[in-house]
């Protein structure tokens, strides 16, 4: 039988920064080739050391990035979708743009129906869309590449950036404008009024603000809506507001 080590080296972990010094001094080049080599483990390693050189921006937008988003796209080892991301997130904002045309298409971990249970924790929850979950944890310079989503028409996307925005805005208050994206918020809840997953996602964003608009929609909600689990979210909403002021 496999030990421990041998299990979790297979799924793609790695240990510790020692494993890649001997990847450390390979090209560019060479590194794309191990990315998608057979082995896990070496997928893992070339997405790490990735994330400790100094390529230049034309070699991360040109080269490096749609690859390491390509590699995602297709991953199954769940340590190498984590160091994908980590390295992604290492780059700043500049991957952003290009993960845009991957939300909600990697995995099948979005959510597709409302949900039966509450969610009763007081902080935000992560996005459940990897790409989503990554960029709620970048720069809140993120946001304004993500926040015109919510004005499109493509579902997929909107659904999934309504998370990361939540998330960004509840906690990154004050660095951002933040009638502006409430105004984004609300004209997307007003033109996707028939999508139960929009509304209870958007209901969830507006926790994020302490706004007297928002406020009034939340209450709104709490006393016309139909569904059991956005009248909670409502509700859950204008509560984490008011212990937050």
């Amino acid at each position: 039988m496999k030990s421990e080590p041998e299990k979790l080296k297979k799924r793609g972990f790695l240990d510790s920064n020692e494993e890649i010094e001997n990847f450390k001094s390979l090209s560019t080049e060479q590194l794309l080739y191990l990315l998608n080599s057979k082995k896990a483990i070496d997928r893992t390693i070339a997405a790490r050391v990735f994330s400790t050189k100094d390529l230049g921006v034309e070699i991360l937008i040109s080269r490096v990035i749609p690859r390491l988003l390509n590699r995602l796209s297709i991953e199954r080892a769940i340590y190498t979708k984590i160091e994908i991301c980590n390295t992604l997130k290492s780059f700043g904002n500049i991957s952003v743009k290009f993960m845009i045309p991957y939300l909600g298409k990697i995995g099948d971990n979005q959510y597709k129906e409302l949900p039966n249970e509450k969610f009763n924790k007081k902080n935000y929850p992560l996005p459940r869309d990897i790409i989503a979950r990554t960029i709620a944890h970048m720069n809140i310079g993120a946001l304004y590449y993500i926040r015109d989503i919510v004005t499109g028409d493509d579902i997929v996307k909107i659904r999934e950036a309504i998370d990361a925005i939540g998330f960004l805005c509840f906690y990154n208050r004050g660095k951002f404008n933040k009638i502006n994206i409430i105004k984004r918020l609300v004209y997307c809840l007003n033109i996707h009024h028939d999508d139960d997953i929009i509304r209870w996602k958007i209901v969830r964003a507006f926790e994020s603000f302490d706004d007297g608009r928002v406020i009034h929609i939340l209450r709104n909600v709490v006393e016309n809506e139909k569904e059991t689990a956005i009248i909670d979210e409502a509700k859950r909403s204008l509560k984490i507001i008011e212990s937050r002021r």
